[in-house]
């Protein structure tokens, strides 16, 4: 798709010196933030390289997330239980019967599910996913761990999800966008429907936050370790071969165990 052309008015990456009032970008920084105090909008197709990749730079603004594919879960692995969606404005031109289906895999598959465990202010996901809620087997003869884990078997995931900033207004959504290069059907009425959104009047974000609260805490969370998910799950999140091997399980448990 090209933005430009179809979306003349749309302000693409860091460029702030067009008058237009809204930002779309994949990540947070200051110049997000600086758009939001002078009551800009923005929204963030989120994509984090960190959360593909254990080695890539950490994110300096860091909105807690996890990487998600769509399958079911399959004994102990993963945390796609699923999903809602509450009514709203940003999925209004997108087709579903009010719960997460099959029109939702190339956007669910290798996406950054955020978890709003602990976020400033009270949020109701647009569209909510569902956490697993007990641990992972492997972890009973591992790691000794007998009881629920709040911290990685009960968040409070979300795909899409808004506030007001300040006196902007920002909308979130961790679905995987890549399909817009290909102009693959579901991802590009997925985008058209939140851009539908972000630049009309029906959009009035209930939750609200300042800017000043919403940095400190992307930066808190920046600085903060991360949670990392288990042996079983990190198995599930890279999808790249039938079968576990025992190599797999040593650099796994060393990932877990490393500080």
């Amino acid at each position: 798709m090209n933005l430009v052309k179809r979306y003349p008015r749309v302000v693409m990456g860091r460029d702030l010196k067009r008058p237009e009032k809204l930002i779309i970008t994949d990540r947070f920084s200051d110049e997000v933030f600086e758009h939001l105090h002078r009551g800009g909008d923005v929204l963030v197709l989120l994509r984090v390289g960190e959360t593909r990749d254990r080695a890539a730079p950490r994110e300096r603004y860091y909105l807690p997330s996890t990487w998600d594919r769509f399958k079911a879960v399959i004994w102990d692995r993963g945390h796609n239980l699923g999903g809602f969606i509450r009514p709203h404005p940003a999925t209004k031109g997108f087709p579903t019967d009010g719960f997460i289906d099959f029109q939702f895999a190339g956007l669910i598959d290798d996406c950054d599910k955020v978890s709003l465990d602990g976020f400033p202010v009270a949020v109701a996901p647009i569209v909510q996913g569902c956490d697993k809620a007990v641990r992972d087997r492997y972890d009973v003869f591992t790691f000794k761990l007998r009881e629920l884990q709040p911290d990685w078997t009960m968040r409070k995931f979300a795909y899409l999800f808004d506030l007001r900033a300040g006196r902007g207004r920002l909308l979130v959504a961790a679905f995987n966008f890549t399909g817009l290069e290909r102009d693959v059907p579901e991802t590009c009425a997925m985008f058209e429907s939140l851009a539908g959104c972000v630049m009309g009047p029906a959009w009035k974000p209930k939750a609200r936050l300042s800017v000043a609260g919403l940095k400190a805490y992307l930066a808190a969370k920046g600085r903060a370790p991360r949670i990392k998910e288990r042996m079983m799950t990190q198995y599930w999140q890279l999808d790249a071969e039938p079968l576990e091997s025992a190599q797999y399980w040593k650099d796994a448990e060393a990932w877990i165990r490393k500080r």
